[in-house]
């Protein structure tokens, strides 16, 4: 029994690696962004007292978050000006293709429901389907934290890093707005302790 359940975790993990080498060979910024992400994702939902088999998923979905990017023109994945507004919808479309990529993949149902709502916002405002509050699944509200906090302290074409502060404080200013309020009140907790 415990040999079928290894023998399912390993074919996911090897599965998620193979995905992951497809990101870091096209573009190679999008992968750290997704390590770096799927670090603070697994951390954050530990404090949320997710483990075993959930902590798996996350730190996988964090890892694949933007995989539809490979989809994504690289004119416009590395534009370092603001994308016109015809490029921002082909960005957008990211979440949808991310989620076409590992639909059908065996156990990845829920990975792939995060990947599809990472960009959606708590108060309904993101894309793609505009959903809101407990309508988003938790993995997907917890990766939109992580992401976003990860992308504002790096350095990006487009971008200078914000400091840490600078970041929490956007965060927290986005409370109910952009980001599950009981999931930010956890995650500025565990950055003033933990500086993860």
């Amino acid at each position: 029994m415990h040999s079928k359940v290894f023998e399912k975790i390993e074919m996911k993990l090897e599965t998620a690696l193979f995905l992951f080498k497809a990101i870091a060979n096209y573009d190679p910024i999008t992968a750290l962004h997704c390590c770096n992400t799927s670090s603070i994702a697994v951390n954050l939902a530990g404090k949320l007292h997710l483990s075993g088999r959930k902590l798996n998923d996350v730190m996988i979905a964090a890892q694949l978050h933007d995989i539809g990017k490979i989809k994504i023109p690289k004119q416009i994945l590395n534009n370092p000006g603001k994308l016109t507004e015809n490029e921002f919808e082909t960005m957008k479309k990211h979440p949808e293709i991310g989620f076409s990529i590992v639909k059908d993949l065996t156990e990845f149902h829920d990975i792939a429901e995060a990947i599809l709502y990472h960009h959606e916002k708590f108060n309904g405002g993101g894309y793609p389907t505009g959903r809101s509050s407990q309508e988003i699944p938790l993995y997907a509200r917890i990766l939109s934290i992580a992401d976003a906090y990860e992308a504002m302290i790096s350095d990006r074409i487009y971008h200078k890093a914000l400091t840490e502060e600078k970041a929490l404080q956007v965060i927290s200013e986005e409370k109910g707005i952009q980001f599950d309020p009981e999931i930010v009140t956890v995650f500025i907790a565990m950055k003033s302790v933990y500086h993860v």
